[in-house]
């Protein structure tokens, strides 16, 4: 598979996902949150300091326009290895929604787009390691770092949500 072709792929893929958690989240929340079985599920045991749909858009497009910047980059300077770990990180963090949505016999936002997007991911990964020239020292390397980064960034979106949703109402305000 081409280099652009994977980072389409990766992309898109991470949006429709995206879309997903997005459009359902609220709804998902507020449906479940006095369920007493559901108090440990991915996103209704943070129901309390969940960002608003606005602020919750505005934390996917940032990671859109990064995922999109060192996509096109490592595309440029032909670096599957770059694009691969990008794309497996992604592939990793579906795997709670699986979890939970297994767990708690119930889809939740983004369970869905994860139980379809993680065999496809897989595949596509593995044929690419099979069919490429891929340094597996550096890509390990690029797993690491690259996902150490994503988490970190995650953090800091956050973190600072309440900061966000504050001056977007302020806006609002106006």
């Amino acid at each position: 598979m081409e280099i652009y072709k994977l980072s389409f792929i990766a992309i898109v893929l991470f949006m429709i996902h995206e879309f997903e958690e997005i459009i359902f989240i609220k709804k998902f929340i507020e449906k479940n949150k006095v369920v007493k079985d559901m108090k440990n599920e991915l996103f209704v045991k943070k129901k309390e300091s969940y960002p608003s749909t606005e602020t919750l858009s505005l934390m996917i497009a940032e990671e859109f326009i990064i995922l999109s910047t060192l996509l096109f980059i490592a595309s440029e300077i032909s670096m599957y290895e770059i694009v691969l770990s990008l794309f497996i990180v992604y592939i990793a963090h579906l795997v709670p929604h699986m979890y939970d949505a297994l767990r708690y016999r119930k889809f939740s936002p983004g369970s869905r787009t994860s139980f379809i997007i993680f065999p496809l991911g897989i595949l596509i990964i593995w044929n690419v390691i099979l069919n490429k020239e891929i340094n597996l020292i550096i890509l390990i390397l690029c797993v690491i770092i690259i996902g150490f980064l994503m988490i970190l960034n995650l953090l800091f979106l956050h973190k600072i949500s309440k900061k966000i949703d504050k001056y977007l109402w302020k806006k609002k305000k106006l």
